[in-house]
Order: structure tokens, then C-alpha cells, then sequence
């Protein structure tokens, strides 16, 4: 039984033994763009939402606390949204290899 770190060394030294790409390739495609923009543009609106609106959302009032659980909410919304694009993103990469 082969554990991830195998499997994605191999996969990396796959990678690495291919020949490099012509000059006219591009770096970045239209999908990858597309990718790249809707993941930002989704982490932004989901941060500020609850940056703006905690207080609204959650009920709280403008305290000190309310201030502190709000900007708490802020911030776990923004890594949270991070660990859900990195799943997003090795899913789709497991499944188009």
C-alpha cells in the first residue's frame, strides 16, 4: 500500500522527466484563468460579507466583544474558504491527471 506522498512524488518525477514546452505555449489557459478568478473573486465577496455584515448576521451589537466575535468570524471565513479551494482544487486534479 502506497501512501500519498509516494503517489505524488512519483507523480511529480512524471512531471519533471517530460520534455519542456514550446515558447508559444501558454502558462496560463482560459480554464485556468476562469479558475483563478472565480476562486478570488467567491473567497473576497464570502470575506467581506462577513466582515461588513457579522454584526447583522450573528445579531451582535457594536462592543468591544461584538467587534471581536465579528472580526473572529472574518477571519475563520477566510480559511476556511482556503481549505475548501485547496480541496476543490485536488479533486479536480485528481480526477483530470
Amino acid at each position: 500500500m502506497q501512501n500519498s506522498f509516494t503517489t505524488s512524488r512519483k507523480r511529480a518525477w512524471g512531471v519533471l522527466g517530460e520534455g519542456p514546452d514550446t515558447r508559444g505555449t501558454k502558462v496560463f489557459t482560459a480554464d485556468t484563468l476562469k479558475m483563478i478568478l472565480g476562486q478570488s473573486i467567491y473567497q473576497v465577496v464570502i470575506t467581506l460579507v462577513f466582515h461588513f455584515l457579522g454584526h447583522n448576521i450573528l445579531g451582535l451589537d457594536h462592543s468591544d466583544h461584538g467587534n471581536l466575535v465579528a472580526a473572529t468570524l472574518a477571519f475563520d471565513a477566510f480559511v476556511f474558504v482556503q481549505i475548501f479551494v485547496r480541496e476543490k482544487c485536488a479533486t479536480f486534479l485528481k480526477n483530470n491527471p
